[in-house]
């Protein structure tokens, strides 16, 4: 179940640290917590 969790944002807050690659994980951070409705329900149907 762990590895269906969206991207941390910690990864953009270093991104935003040092000015490098913002827009392409904060696109990530979205796109993954998005997805992350369907692949965990997913798997709560499957496992349970």
């Amino acid at each position: 179940m762990a590895a269906g969790m969206p991207v941390g944002i910690s990864a953009y807050i270093y991104a935003e640290n040092y000015h490098l690659g913002t827009a392409v994980l904060s696109t990530a951070v979205l796109l993954s917590t998005i997805l992350t409705l369907f692949s965990q329900s997913i798997w709560l149907l499957l496992l349970t």
